[in-house]
């Protein structure tokens, strides 16, 4: 059996929204929803213009009731994401994406990626972007209708780090991509060589959820040359 990726879970802290609202006036338990699930509406325009210079929508599915922001570390002095689903609202500090100076949409689908009967929310954010780079992490969230949790994530270092079965000279490049296929998870990698100059080769395959940790296995990624 080929060697399994462990990757970091459930960081998603329980008292994230508690700490946000002593460290900075943008306070979770102010934000209400709105039509199609924006956080913008509260009180006057000059108070809801002040909370739009204080996170990006970064992306959302109003059919679903979810929208997905990034704090404005430049406003807050906080990094960090904003997860709204179905009146649900839950800080995760601890995560990240590009912030700029214009913040990559988020690309978001629902799947039941652990195959339990209930719908994970799979959010793939843009984290890194240069000349040549493009790197991606994979954020998987649960909701009870209680709470909102992060099950898993996935990024650019935990997947450099890995044991992938790539052949002997060829590393993980500067292209990292997540995406869906159904109710399965995947990833696309750009591979280089020796000299780390440009990619001459690509990774894809599955990535594993199963509730608690979200995995790579090289037996089930395909490595391929290009001309």
């Amino acid at each position: 059996m080929g060697a399994v990726l462990h990757v970091r879970q459930r960081l998603g802290c329980p008292d994230a929204a508690h700490r946000l609202q002593l460290q900075q006036p943008l306070q979770c338990g102010a934000i209400q929803r709105g039509p199609g699930g924006d956080l913008g509406a509260i009180g006057s325009a000059s108070g809801r213009q002040r909370l739009a210079d204080r996170r990006r929508l970064l992306g959302e599915l109003p059919e679903n009731g979810i929208a997905l922001y990034g704090l404005n570390p430049k406003a807050t002095g906080l990094d960090g994401l904003l997860v709204a689903w179905d009146g649900v609202l839950a800080c995760f500090p601890s995560l990240s994406y590009d912030t700029g100076p214009q913040a990559v949409p988020a690309q978001l689908a629902l799947g039941d990626y652990d195959g339990d009967g209930a719908d994970e929310l799979a959010a793939m954010l843009c984290t890194g972007t240069g000349t040549g780079v493009n790197v991606w992490s994979l954020y998987v969230f649960e909701q009870d209708g209680r709470a909102l949790t992060l099950g898993g994530m996935l990024d650019a270092d935990d997947v450099a780090a890995a044991e992938l079965g790539l052949p002997a000279g060829r590393y993980v490049g500067s292209q990292v991509y997540f995406g869906t296929e159904g109710d399965g998870l995947r990833i696309f990698l750009g591979v280089t060589d020796d000299r780390g100059l440009n990619d001459i080769g690509e990774l894809t395959g599955a990535v594993r959820y199963d509730g608690q940790t979200l995995s790579l296995n090289p037996a089930e990624l395909t490595y391929q040359e290009i001309a």
